[in-house]
């Protein structure tokens, strides 16, 4: 779930011979070059605009924001200081790793990123107030469970999306994964799509309903 800067040491240098490689030799190999080519884009857009880039984060910034990214919060004044005082070449690596692993910080994050997720699916106001028809909180003990079984990316954005029962726990069968298309759901099922493809695809389809565009092509 990382990257490493490439010619770094946080991931382990490609081995020579013709051995086979395991699986998890061959992701790392494809994080590298999927670094490589990032650094090379970014590079050149740098040079292009003329721009230079920031400093490098110094151990304390790198580590607070690593915490923010992560758990939403700023780690304590012990936390920085055991990675500052850190003379390994791999301390970057390892409390990444440290942090998505480890059971100490399970609970912070998976209540950071139940949030970000109920925020990014039905709004920051989404489900909030007694007359609602959506459940906030039904979306966000399904997006915790997700996260705690650590359940495929691809599963959690399918059962979203094909959610059928009721969004209450009152009423059987309750599914809590409704609450996303309840939240974006019109007459002509516009909203829903949009939101959809701004969630998981990355692009926005709004001004497709009413003005020529390169989607109407495809």
């Amino acid at each position: 779930m990382f990257a490493a800067v490439p010619g770094g040491s946080d991931v382990p240098a490609e081995t020579s011979g013709t051995a086979a490689q395991s699986p998890e030799s061959r992701r790392v190999l494809d994080v590298r070059e999927v670094v490589a080519q990032i650094d090379v884009l970014v590079t050149q857009s740098w040079s292009d605009h003329a721009l230079r880039p920031s400093m490098d984060a110094t151990p304390g910034e790198w580590c607070r924001r690593l915490y923010l990214d992560t758990l939403g919060r700023i780690p304590t004044a012990d936390e920085a200081q055991a990675y500052i005082s850190l003379r390994k070449p791999t301390k970057r690596a390892d409390l990444v790793r440290q942090l998505l692993s480890d059971d100490a910080h399970e609970v912070d994050y998976r209540r950071h990123w139940t949030t970000i997720w109920a925020n990014l699916l039905i709004g920051r106001d989404g489900g909030e107030g007694t007359d609602n028809s959506v459940n906030r909180t039904a979306l966000e003990e399904y997006l915790a469970i997700a996260l705690r079984v650590n359940k495929p990316y691809d599963e959690m954005a399918y059962e979203l999306l094909t959610a059928t029962g009721h969004n209450r726990p009152t009423h059987q069968p309750f599914n809590g994964a409704v609450n996303f298309v309840l939240a974006n759901e019109n007459e002509r099922r516009t909203l829903i799509t949009a939101k959809t493809a701004q969630v998981f695809l990355g692009t926005h389809l709004q001004c497709v309903q009413c003005h020529n565009h390169p989607t109407n092509d495809m």
